[in-house]
């Protein structure tokens, strides 16, 4: 990109924080692509300086600095595909745009739902809800609680489909509250180490402040217990006016318990839940996921016995891609403070995918285990006395049995050919 002295620069659709970060930087993004960085207060100086259109000699007058050093910074951001024009002259752009859903609809038509007045309420009355359940039915929820009938058809079919609702529910939380701050968000799925996730990839969070960022990342989380201190607001009514809910109380005591192992599961961090994403903002450690990963292949390393050999081959292979290692920081850099996080954070990781491995082996597929086998013996009976409906059912319930599973697996590939792993 050739610059002369005379030119001016147009640049795209950028936008950057008001508020600097604790090091004094401030964080700019391409609104079309989500390419984003850290510039500091001189850089957006420049970039300012340029959207009052002047020349890059004005500039460079006008902030007291050098000819030379505003074109190095603007073929830096040339490298980054902010700049759109010099001059008259269009400069060519292979940047990927991103594709946020309902991109046209302005924060404004979300605003009100992350207003004072409406959080205050609803807060108030999520804990209201939640502390007059546990007070007035005094039921301990359970794994029990999820066969709320005998029927397995019916578990199944309504399992699957309350499951995925509560599932996109949460994510959509976060896709509205990101709305509402004036972020942009997608929701697909992929996978945290042995687990099918539905997750909500956001855009543009960088430039927005922090107590905004906290709120889409707990969003979630605040929509679940909202929806638990209703199921419970629902007992105790109809407990007060004499309503016996009988089967669909059982049915609502699946639906808490579901959503209590979800919310339990956010303090899983390892799998980069999003109480990973609060903590990590909060503590200003945004890499902290890889830097816990270089620490630990640091660690593995240094072992020598023969008998340790295959677990570091192992975890070289399964956990520490060499694709997601160049993006940590280096170690040099990293201050005593934040080297206590990470040395902290690398037990919290490790015991994190013990428990989640155990838990994988002694309750997720004992499960899906258990349907399967109570569906194959449904279908011996169906075929044995010609039941064509008993047939279709089993098959339902294999299917729904195995579906996320199918899933997980289409998404540990993704994550194995694109990183070279599926952490």
């Amino acid at each position: 990109m050739e610059l002369n002295s005379s030119d001016t620069i147009g640049f795209h659709d950028i936008r950057y924080s008001t508020t600097p970060n604790t090091d004094g930087s401030y964080n700019m993004v391409r609104w079309d692509t989500d390419e984003n960085i850290n510039v500091n207060e001189s850089a957006l100086s420049i970039i300012k300086s340029f959207a009052d259109k002047k020349t890059i000699r004005e500039t460079a007058e006008h902030l007291n600095i050098s000819i030379e050093d505003v074109k190095g910074f603007l073929k830096f951001l040339n490298t980054l595909g902010y700049i759109k024009s010099v001059g008259e002259k269009k400069v060519k752009d292979n940047s990927v745009r991103i594709h946020p859903w309902f991109s046209r609809y302005s924060k404004a038509k979300f605003s009100w739902l992350i207003s004072r007045p409406v959080l205050l309420v609803s807060f108030i009355y999520s804990i209201t809800g939640i502390l007059l359940g546990v007070t007035v039915l005094q039921h301990v929820p359970t794994y029990k609680d999820f066969f709320w009938t005998d029927d397995l058809f019916i578990i199944s079919i309504v399992g699957a489909i309350v499951g995925w609702a509560l599932i996109f529910n949460h994510e959509l939380a976060h896709f509205i509250f990101a709305k509402a701050v004036g972020a942009d968000s997608i929701v697909r799925y992929s996978n945290r180490y042995l687990y099918l996730a539905v997750i909500t990839e956001h855009y543009h969070l960088a430039v927005l402040d922090k107590p905004f960022r906290y709120l889409v990342y707990l969003a979630g989380m605040y929509v679940d217990v909202f929806l638990i201190a209703t199921i419970y607001f629902v007992f105790v009514i109809s407990k007060l006016v004499g309503i016996d809910l009988d089967l669909v109380g059982s049915f609502l005591n699946s639906v808490v318990i579901l959503l209590i192992v979800g919310i339990v599961g956010e303090f899983n961090m390892f799998l980069e839940t999003d109480l990973y994403n609060f903590f990590t903002d909060y503590l200003n450690q945004d890499n902290l996921y890889n830097d816990t990963k270089r620490y630990l292949i640091n660690v593995a390393n240094k072992w020598n016995k023969p008998l340790l050999m295959p677990i570091k081959k192992l975890l070289k292979k399964v956990m520490f891609s060499q694709n997601l290692l160049v993006r940590t920081n280096n170690p040099s850099t990293i201050t005593k403070s934040d080297r206590n996080v990470i040395h902290f954070f690398s037990y919290y990781y490790i015991a994190g995918i013990f428990m989640a491995t155990i838990l994988v082996i002694s309750i997720t597929l004992p499960r899906d285990f258990k349907f399967i086998v109570d569906s194959l013996e449904i279908y011996t009976t169906s075929v044995s006395s010609r039941d064509v409906i008993g047939i279709l059912k089993s098959f339902i319930i294999i299917l729904l049995a195995i579906f996320p599973n199918i899933l997980l697996i289409d998404a540990i590939i993704k994550k194995q050919k694109k990183y070279g792993t599926f952490m």
